[in-house]
Parts: structure tokens; C-alpha cells; sequence
């Protein structure tokens, strides 16, 4: 049985991985004639900017509950497997998917606010992203764009559609980061590999060149 996929301002924005990204930068900055009006604009981007940050780290750390707490309940995520709509969905999608990924570190940049100018209470914010991970033992990095439709009040943003592209992906070589004598200046042997519980992971180097301890 198909399921339905509910009428969304994210399937009229234009293809291509950037083609929705243009579009808005191509929207006038809003303008704001008073104090308040300014503040506002401010703390809105403040927060379209935040739900990007949580979004990575919510979902490296891989917090589900954490991460479903950034959709709305009827929320539609496109992405390059499909089209999952509701929150039920999406969580379906993260738990099976979320186990096969070691470690993953998102990266943000040229982060775009809008307010959509056809829905006054909707707010869009793009960005390219990078994602450094480790998948079945194998290093990789991913270049893509994130496109979300936020809705609700500042600061608790939450969307109602998320798209997530990819443009390309490519191997990495490991490097083995050996660890390094604290030297005189140190007040404490103790380093971030104590911290975090174990040392930095290279799968390829690992075997032939030691631990890095």
C-alpha cells in the first residue's frame, strides 16, 4: 500500500542540490522597523542556526530520543533512501540505520535563514554539510545540503519537513595519530583519550602501525 505524502512547501522549492538553496538566498533578508521587530529577527536565526547544531549532535551522539524530538509529529524527511512521513517513520529509519554507522561527525556551513514569505508562520534554513564517518569499518566523507522547514516559537523550533542530499562521497586514507608525551608543562598525564575511553579510531592503520599509544 502506498502511502500518502501530505501537500508541502519542500516539494515546490527547486531540484538539484542546491537549486532550493539559490532559491532562498535569493529572497530578501527581512527587515525589521523596530526594536522589537529586530530582536525578534535575531533570535529567530539564532534559533533556525541552533536547530542545525542540535541536529548534528543529537544525531552523532546518536540520542534518538533527542533527535525525534526535533520533528513534528507529521513531519516528512527525504533523503537519498526516500520519503518517510510521521514520526513513527522516521524512527523506524534511525533505529535500523543509526547502529550501522561507528561514528559520525556532521559539519554546517553557509547556514541560510528565510522565512518563507508564502507561510508567515514557517521558517527555512539550508546549509551545505560534510559528514566525516565510519561505516562497516570503512572511513569516508560525504558532501551534501540539509534543507529544513522550521515552525513553532523560539527558541523550541521544530520541522515540519527535513531534505537531506548528497552529492558526492569519497574514501580517506587513515592516519595514525600517535599520542604525544605531555612534556614538562603538563599538570597531569591524564589526556582526552582517558576522557572519552578510548583513543581515536583508524581502521586501516591500526593493524600495521599499532594503537597509537
Amino acid at each position: 500500500m502506498t502511502q500518502q505524502i501530505p501537500e508541502h512547501p519542500l516539494f515546490r522549492l527547486p531540484g538539484g542540490a542546491l537549486g532550493a538553496h539559490a532559491y532562498l538566498a535569493s529572497l530578501p533578508s527581512p527587515t525589521a522597523s523596530g526594536l522589537e521587530e529586530r530582536i525578534r529577527a535575531l533570535e529567530l536565526e539564532r534559533a533556525a542556526s541552533g536547530f542545525l547544531s542540535r541536529y548534528a549532535c543529537l544525531f552523532d551522539s546518536k540520542d534518538l530520543d533527542g533527535l525525534m524530538a526535533l520533528y513534528s509529529d507529521d513531519c516528512v524527511l527525504v533523503n537519498t533512501s526516500g520519503t518517510y512521513v510521521g514520526t513513527p517513520a522516521i524512527r523506524g529509519l534511525q533505529e535500523a540505520d543509526m547502529p550501522k554507522t561507528e561514528i559520525s561527525f556532521h559539519r554546517f556551513a553557509n547556514i541560510l535563514v528565510r522565512e518563507d514569505p508564502a507561510a508567515t508562520d514557517m521558517t527555512w534554513v539550508a546549509a551545505y554539510m560534510y559528514n566525516l564517518a565510519i561505516r562497516g569499518e570503512e572511513p569516508y566523507g560525504t558532501v551534501g545540503t540539509i534543507l529544513a522547514a522550521l515552525r513553532g516559537d523560539v527558541p523550541d523550533l521544530r520541522a515540519t519537513a527535513v531534505r537531506i542530499t548528497i552529492d558526492s562521497r569519497h574514501t580517506l586514507e587513515p592516519k595514525l595519530v600517535p599520542r604525544g608525551d605531555a612534556g614538562p608543562y603538563a599538570a597531569s598525564q591524564t589526556s582526552s583519550y582517558e576522557l572519552t575511553g578510548q583513543p581515536p579510531r583508524f581502521p586501516a592503520s591500526r593493524a600495521a602501525l599499532g594503537d597509537g599509544r
